[in-house]
């Protein structure tokens, strides 16, 4: 569990994710995926993988279908 911001942006959102102190914005991309901003050099530890996995996690919850 990590704590997490839906942030309103005029016809879009961005969601907050608050991992090992470091904030990563994901935002929806064109095919309603959800893709990470994060400065790498600021977030060494956090592995692809896990951002793959809330990416995933993301859509299912927003998504609608």
């Amino acid at each position: 569990m990590y704590p997490a911001q839906i942030m309103r942006y005029g016809y879009t959102h961005k969601v907050h994710v608050t991992i090992d102190d470091v904030v990563v914005v994901f935002e929806p991309d064109e095919e309603g995926n959800y893709r990470a901003a994060v400065d790498p050099a600021s977030a060494p530890n956090i592995s692809k993988a896990l951002l793959e996995d809330i990416s995933a996690t993301l859509r299912f919850l927003l998504t609608e279908e």
